[in-house]
């Protein structure tokens, strides 16, 4: 009796998630795996390129020159961080909504502008397709893109402003 009962609950369940998927745009499991995916290919998009700055990897008989003259251009290089926010954050968006994004960086807004827009040049030219829909500039900018199949509100604050607030 208790295995047919435990069929029914599960089939009920089942046709309830069905019902809320459909009716009321509830992500599915898939689609937060997308939408994970998506959100970690927009936090390499944005991750500052240091390759070119840097140069190549230190051997193991680099001299302390070459040691703290690569760590001092490290050190200066730009720091972008994205995380998710709101609903995003807590998993309760729905499959039609915004995701919404806090990106904290260590320049100024205008320069953080820049840097994105080189990001999207950058990735556009290997093909990938990145979206801008909207780009609000402010000492806050707020930007709207599109990657992949989701659309991302990205909302920056400079951390030396957000320090002094």
């Amino acid at each position: 009796m208790t295995n047919r009962a435990s069929k029914l609950t599960e089939a009920i369940d089942q046709d309830v998630i069905e019902l809320l998927e459909r009716s009321f745009n509830m992500p599915s499991p898939s689609w937060w795996i997308d939408a994970d995916q998506a959100f970690a290919h927009l936090q390499e998009l944005l991750r500052p390129k240091t390759d070119a700055i840097l140069g190549d990897e230190l051997g193991e008989g680099a001299s302390g020159d070459a040691v703290l003259s690569r760590l001092v251009r490290q050190s200066s290089l730009p720091s972008i961080a994205i995380l998710p926010a709101g609903s995003h954050a807590m998993r309760t968006t729905a499959s039609n909504e915004l995701l919404e994004c806090i990106v904290f960086g260590s320049v100024g807004s205008t320069l953080f502008l820049e840097l994105f827009w080189e990001s999207v040049i950058q990735a556009q030219h290997t093909g990938e397709i990145v979206l801008v829909h909207e780009i609000q500039a402010s000492e806050t900018p707020r930007i709207v893109l599109r990657l992949r199949s989701h659309v991302f509100v990205l909302h920056y604050l400079q951390s030396t402003t957000l320090a002094r607030r």
